[in-house]
């Protein structure tokens, strides 16, 4: 659809000071008229008189200076320009990232640390999806909506750059059904014909009201893919060993323990996939596939406001006054 550029005006009643000018033009005409003088000639002068140049054009001035208040009066009505109520469609779903932030995120298999490399990755995502709306949901022991869906990615990548795991009770156990479900019920209303959620784990679900494959049920009725991605590798990994008087983390190797069978079939459920990211490539590359995507066509309606219009009008109009004022004085004093 092209572009068709609107001027409203901020202001419109200052157009009520435009009714003086035709009566500025009736008073001028009415003492232009007033002030002539008429010879008579006993007989018909043998000589036409023809006017000047100067004398032809004695009116400039005061057209000048009726299109200079012309113009000062539509600039105190502020006009504004705007692309109007433009629909167009773009290429776009509506994404919520589910994120396991318990402490057993900080293993190291995946380096600097499980969480790191998804929070890097998942922003790297968004800055390739810039139609997409995007909503955040964390959890652990319990679940945090972050963000609702939003096209403000900025926003949105900051949020997922200041995650840390936990805190607290938050971090010391894994309810992976209560994250599916948070997201789910952000979705639920959207009314993108693509709705997707990618979750993230590394571990078992422990706790949470909501089971996994409950919410994975609820998602698949509101039709809405999961996509799941598994982190940890396989065996032994350097993980979450409690924490100190301090509160730092003490690290110690244990057995990477992820319930595979129960993503999968949760996966499975929404017309999704589970994924098994055991490094960073492998994980990188999970997030390049789900990027390729299909993707919805959504009509968006979009008001693009631009800067106020009435520089321009106070600047001319001010360069017709001054060239009124400046004729005025000089070339038309001798007879004005």
């Amino acid at each position: 659809m092209d572009k068709l550029v609107d001027i409203s005006f901020q202001s419109p009643g200052w157009f009520l000071l435009g009714l003086a000018v035709p009566l500025m033009i009736w008073w001028y005409i009415k003492r232009y008229k007033r002030n002539q003088v008429t010879l008579v000639y006993a007989a018909p002068p043998v000589v036409k008189i023809r006017k000047s140049f100067k004398q032809r054009t004695i009116h400039f001035p005061f057209i000048l200076r009726m299109l200079a208040l012309v113009l000062f009066i539509t600039a105190m009505a502020r006009p504004q320009g705007f692309l109007g109520n433009e629909e167009r469609d773009t290429e776009g779903i509506d994404i919520v990232f589910v994120l396991d932030v318990s402490y057993s995120m900080v293993a190291k298999d995946l380096e600097p640390t499980r969480l790191e490399v998804a929070k890097s990755l998942m922003i790297k995502f968004i800055k390739s999806r810039k139609h997409d709306r995007f909503g955040l949901v964390t959890f652990g022991t319990t679940a945090v909506s972050k963000t609702p869906l939003t096209l403000d990615h900025r926003r949105l990548m900051d949020r997922i750059a200041a995650i840390q795991p936990g805190p607290g009770e938050m971090g010391f156990y894994t309810a992976i059904g209560l994250g599916l479900g948070t997201a789910v019920a952000r979705l639920e209303s959207s009314e993108a014909k693509s709705k997707v959620i990618v979750l993230v784990t590394d571990g078992v679900n422990n706790a949470g009201e909501i089971s996994p494959m409950v919410a994975a049920e609820l998602a698949a009725s509101y039709g809405i893919r999961v996509y799941i991605i598994g982190v940890g590798t396989r065996g032994m990994a350097e993980g979450f060993g409690g924490l100190d008087f301090n509160g730092n983390i003490i690290y110690e190797y244990q057995k990477v323990e992820i319930d595979e069978v129960e993503l999968n079939k949760m996966a499975d459920k929404t017309n999704g996939k589970y994924f098994r990211a055991t490094d960073n490539n492998s994980l990188e590359n999970i997030f390049r596939e789900i990027d390729v995507l299909e993707k919805s066509k959504l009509k968006t309606k979009e008001i693009i406001n631009k800067p106020d219009k009435f520089f321009w009008l106070v600047l001319l109009g001010g360069l017709l006054f001054m060239l009124e004022i400046c004729l005025r004085l000089t070339y038309y004093r001798s007879i004005i």
